[in-house]
């Protein structure tokens, strides 16, 4: 899916290992981390409100590497270095995982499905309020997936 986006929408190959975008653990992810989709309680504290049934349903892939939420979060919430270090960092006090060599490849995944995704779905709401939020939605992912392309060398550093 990347390889086929970034060709059509790019014009060109991603420099992509295949290792980076490989599942270790494969978990049922939510698959859509928009700000929008949280809320918060009194105290402070953020709940999702709906994190059951996206990430298998027919526009995902079902089971995936949590990577894809996370790099999610960091594209959905427009998360600078700093952000994304810090969030990988607790994910990876909890899990013992680190994401941190691999979560450039898959904010780029993130990016190009959902350019796809909102410029298909552009084709079915014209004339509508709808039409142009996709737009502005879709120039905003494929401006964060070419600078993600155009990135000198992989790896959370990178990400300045």
């Amino acid at each position: 899916m990347v390889h086929f986006n970034v060709q059509q929408e790019f014009g060109h190959e991603p420099k992509l290992q295949p290792e980076q975008l490989s599942t270790i653990d494969s978990v049922l992810v939510d698959g859509r981390m928009q700000p929008y989709e949280w809320i918060m309680s009194r105290s402070g504290e953020l709940f999702k409100t709906d994190a059951i049934s996206h990430g298998d349903n027919h526009f995902f892939p079902g089971p995936c590497d949590i990577a894809w939420d996370l790099a999610g979060t960091a594209v959905e919430w427009n998360l600078n270095r700093e952000a994304i270090e810090f969030l990988l960092g607790q994910f990876g006090k909890f899990s013992g995982i680190d994401l941190s060599q691999r979560i450039q490849d898959y904010m780029l995944a993130y990016c190009v499905f959902r350019l796809g995704f909102c410029k298909m779905a552009t084709s079915a709401t014209s004339d509508s309020e709808e039409e142009a939020r996709l737009n502005l939605s879709y120039m905003r992912y494929r401006g964060r997936a070419e600078r993600l392309l155009n990135l000198p060398h992989r790896g959370i550093e990178a990400l300045d």
